[in-house]
């Protein structure tokens, strides 16, 4: 027979709120089975974040590429 725990709210609002990112990858971290995900994912950090930059970078330009006509035409 199971047995159920009721916590009155006192103690309920005391306790940390769980989330379900760090339960995640808790239970990522505890099988050993396969890590190839992971590691692929822990690989391809670093090709993103420079994705990311490049892609900031390029979009900064064609605003200021767009933004330099407009000064120029007389009004």
């Amino acid at each position: 027979m199971k047995e159920i725990y009721v916590f009155p709210e006192e103690i309920q609002s005391r306790l940390p709120v769980p989330s379900p990112r760090i339960d995640l990858i808790r239970s990522l971290f505890k099988s050993n089975i396969d890590r190839s995900m992971l590691d692929a994912y822990e690989e391809m950090k670093p090709i993103r974040h420079k994705n990311v930059l490049d892609r900031r970078v390029r979009h900064q330009r064609v605003r200021q590429k767009n933004k330099k006509p407009k000064q120029l035409i007389p009004t």
